[in-house]
């Protein structure tokens, strides 16, 4: 699969993303450095060592994106790696199996709440700094409309529907 066009990266440069598997492995073959970040260390490693396979940078990271110091570690673990962030794809989410809403337990609801939303304001607290030296829509519009003067740029793309694990576990399969 190619990059989509707002991954392409031109010219083709060294530029960190921060990022779960699929996008990391888009922008790698586009000439970028990744970070391959995921709750299980396992995942990202094997993400990490097949884009390295190919000739290309990614570092694997443990994050629990709901978790501020787990952000926090993740950008220091990106600055450190690659000396700059220059994309942070929120791509992090979770799911209950589809069942009435009644069924939903508020223990599961919190901590759906806080990987599928909260984890963006995590992000944006972390990241902002970083991009300021060198969430949906909502969000990126303010984020947009605050960053704007230091010439950073804050775009959201909302898919309908992707075909990902986490549509699988929604529908009720798998």
């Amino acid at each position: 699969m190619n990059a989509p066009a707002a991954c392409k990266i031109s010219p083709p440069a060294a530029v960190p993303v921060v990022a779960k598997a699929w996008p990391t492995h888009a922008f790698t073959r586009e000439g970028a450095r990744g970070i391959v970040a995921d709750l299980n260390l396992e995942a990202a490693q094997r993400v990490a060592s097949a884009l390295a396979a190919d000739g290309h940078d990614a570092l694997p990271v443990r994050v629990d994106v709901a978790k501020t110091a787990d952000m926090r570690d993740l950008v220091k673990a990106a600055f450190e790696h690659h000396g700059r962030i220059d994309v942070l794809i929120n791509n992090a989410g979770i799911s209950h199996p589809n069942q009435p809403m009644l069924d939903v337990t508020e223990e599961f609801f919190d901590r759906l709440y806080a990987v599928n939303v909260k984890s963006i304001y995590h992000s944006a607290k972390e990241c902002v700094p970083v991009f300021r030296r060198q969430t949906i829509t909502q969000i990126t519009k303010s984020m947009a409309v605050e960053l704007a003067p230091d010439n950073i740029r804050a775009n959201a793309i909302n898919p309908a529907i992707a075909d990902t694990p986490l549509l699988t576990t929604l529908m009720g399969g798998g």
